[in-house]
């Protein structure tokens, strides 16, 4: 709720008369999005010194993904190259070490799809069990990567599997 406000607050500076558009948080998003990066690598560092390394890994990835293509992507993209240290873990993090840490720090949120076409969002806070589990790993939840990231990253969009509205609209 807190980034909405300040990305809101941001967003009015760029208004002609009283409305809000899509347009005018579109103009801020790419660099809130960096700020946020910028503030999460300063919250988190001393927990993960590669974390900066972490986030920007996911760059050019799809926005949401299967915890299966999560742990690869960690596999292939973190595990092979970076080599992070995780706070309270011994040795080298696992794929799912790193992606409970990810959820712990906000980046990943859970999402649930249901067949009406509903879906629920599931923070840290809600449900520290995911993805930390052997047994329970997923339970039936996708990993989105923060909004507030997708330009910045340039994420893929799921449904359209193109990037960013923004640089999409500039091709």
């Amino acid at each position: 709720m807190i980034i909405a406000i300040e990305l809101c607050k941001k967003s009015a500076s760029n208004v002609i008369g009283e409305k809000i558009l899509f347009n005018n948080i579109d103009i801020v998003l790419e660099p809130f999005g960096k700020r946020r990066i910028d503030d999460m690598v300063a919250e988190f560092q001393s927990q993960c010194p590669n974390i900066e390394e972490l986030l920007v890994a996911f760059a050019d990835q799809p926005e949401r993904l299967k915890t299966d293509d999560l742990i690869k992507t960690i596999k292939n993209r973190i595990l092979q190259s970076i080599h992070p240290k995780i706070s309270g873990i011994s040795g080298d993090p696992s794929e799912r070490e790193i992606a409970h840490f990810l959820f712990q720090i906000g980046f990943l949120t859970a999402r649930k799809d249901f067949n009406d076409g509903s879906y629920e969002h599931l923070a840290f806070s809600d449900n520290p069990s995911l993805l930390s589990s052997r047994t329970n790993v997923d339970q039936g939840y996708s990993w989105e990567i923060h909004p507030v990231f997708r330009q910045t990253l340039k994420l893929k969009n799921v449904h359209t599997n193109k990037r960013s509205i923004s640089e999409s609209q500039t091709r």
